[in-house]
C-alpha cells in the first residue's frame, strides 16, 4: 500500500501546485482525474486481495467454485490491464464497455452451493465496481451498472 500513500500525496501536491502556478493551469484538469481515482484504486486494490484470499482458503477447504468463475476473473484482470494503459493517456473510458459486459455476466453466471463460492461472486461484482469508478463512474452509478444476479436454482 506503499504505492497508493505515494499516489495519493503526488495528487495532493499535484492539486496544491496546480491551484497556485498560472503556468500549470492546463495540468490542473488532469491532476483533478489523477486525484479523484486514488480512492477507487485503492479499493480495487484492496478488493483484489480479498478475492484472492477468498479463493485460496476455498481451495484449501475444499470448497466447489464454479469453473466460469475463473473465466470472469480473467476478463476482469483484462479490463484492469486496458484501464492500466489507458491512465497515461486519459483513456481509462475504454474499458467502459468491457466492464458492463463483465458486469452482465456476473448477473448470470451459475450459482455456486456454497458461502464460498458466493463471496467470491460477490467480490469480482465489487471490483467491477471498483473499476467503474476509476473510469469516472460514481459509486451510486457504478453500483446501478450491476445488473441484480439471479437468484439461486435448487
Amino acid at each position: 500500500d506503499a504505492l497508493v500513500v505515494s499516489l495519493r500525496a503526488a495528487a495532493a501536491d499535484g492539486l496544491a501546485v496546480s491551484g497556485m502556478s498560472p503556468f500549470r493551469l492546463r495540468q490542473r484538469e488532469h491532476v483533478r482525474h489523477v486525484a479523484a481515482i486514488v480512492e477507487p484504486l485503492d479499493r480495487s486494490l484492496r478488493s483484489t486481495r480479498v478475492l484472492v484470499r477468498m479463493t485460496a482458503v476455498a481451495a484449501h477447504r475444499g470448497r466447489v467454485i464454479p469453473e466460469a468463475y475463473a473465466e470472469v476473473i480473467g476478463e476482469i484482470a483484462a479490463a484492469a490491464e486496458t484501464i492500466g494503459g489507458g491512465l497515461a493517456y486519459d483513456t481509462v473510458e475504454q474499458a467502459i464497455p468491457q466492464l458492463m459486459r463483465i458486469a452482465d455476466a456476473t448477473a448470470h453466471l451459475p450459482r455456486g452451493t456454497s458461502v464460498s463460492a458466493d463471496a467470491v461472486l460477490v467480490q469480482m461484482r465489487t471490483i467491477v465496481v471498483d473499476l467503474l469508478e476509476i473510469c469516472g463512474f460514481s459509486q451510486m452509478e457504478a453500483t446501478d451498472a450491476l445488473p441484480p444476479v439471479a437468484p439461486r436454482t435448487p
